[in-house]
């Protein structure tokens, strides 16, 4: 049964209130719409985020996956969001492995495309799974064994772009972590720059005074980056720039840097630096 507007109400109001009627009418149809079952071909981000890492890479992946431990559906922190997903990164479970003194495991690289028809302007949208990529993870751990490497929750970093080879780098560190602590100085020059020390306006006692402070105080288990020079800085304070023969390598975590300085295999010198991560 339809009702009949009143003679006293004009007619833009009858015709933007016949118009709210509709869109709701629709909005309400459309959301009523049954999304159908997850897959590799139409799958929506709250349908990914519900499923346990294992589920989630059975259905991806297909059977015959390694162990997973994680997943991380993407768009993730400070990428560009999308209605859809971009990726999904599996992480197998963490081994020792066969470098003394780390842990490694692999990350899975799910990419996915937006389905013809997606559109930014729209609400979520599926998304279709499109190849893999792998990629061999290591984590400085002393002394690793099953036990430990099974017990790891933290981040590593990427074996690819190891401009030398991780052991023999992170085992020298150590090693001069080690001599430091004991006679009181590195076996290399250390440099520093506190700008976390001002940024939080640290105490007199919290604020590194000798560049062996800074060094002993850089966590090799929290390294999340390992990179050579030419592939960008991780930060953006001013770093030493390297000398005539010297190799350049930067290992970073979340909130600080050690700059190594080498030439024909040794290291000649370091440079420390902890700051507030951009674009805090």
């Amino acid at each position: 049964m339809f009702c009949h507007a009143s003679n006293d109400m004009k007619p833009n109001v009858v015709s933007r209130w016949a118009l709210a009627s509709l869109t709701l009418l629709g909005a309400t149809a459309l959301l009523a719409q049954p999304i159908p079952a997850p897959s590799r071909d139409a799958i929506w981000s709250e349908q990914a985020r519900s499923l346990e890492p294992g589920k989630l890479a059975d259905l991806i992946l297909g059977p015959g996956h390694p162990p997973i431990r994680g997943a991380g559906i993407h768009p993730i922190g400070m990428e560009p969001p999308t209605p859809w997903i971009t990726a999904i990164t599996f992480a197998t479970d963490v081994s020792a492995s066969t470098a003394t003194g780390f842990c490694q495991w692999y990350d899975i690289f799910a990419e996915f495309a937006p389905l013809p028809g997606n559109t930014f302007n729209g609400g979520p949208q599926p998304a279709r799974f499109v190849g893999t990529s792998t990629e061999l993870i290591l984590v400085w751990k002393p002394d690793a064994d099953a036990a430990r490497c099974a017990a790891h929750r933290g981040f590593g970093f990427s074996a690819r772009r190891m401009p030398i080879s991780a052991p023999q780098l992170f085992r020298t560190l150590a090693a001069a972590q080690q001599v430091s602590r004991k006679r009181g100085r590195p076996p290399f020059p250390v440099t520093f720059n506190d700008r976390l020390a001002d940024q939080l306006q640290l105490s007199k006692t919290e604020r590194w005074t000798k560049g062996r402070h800074a060094f002993e105080w850089f966590e090799l288990e929290q390294v999340v980056s390992v990179l050579g020079w030419q592939d960008g800085q991780p930060f953006t304070i001013p770093i030493p720039p390297a000398r005539a023969g010297e190799q350049q390598i930067i290992l970073s975590k979340s909130d600080s840097a050690l700059v190594v300085y080498s030439k024909d295999g040794t290291i000649k010198r370091a440079f420390v630096s902890r700051y507030i991560p951009a674009p805090f």
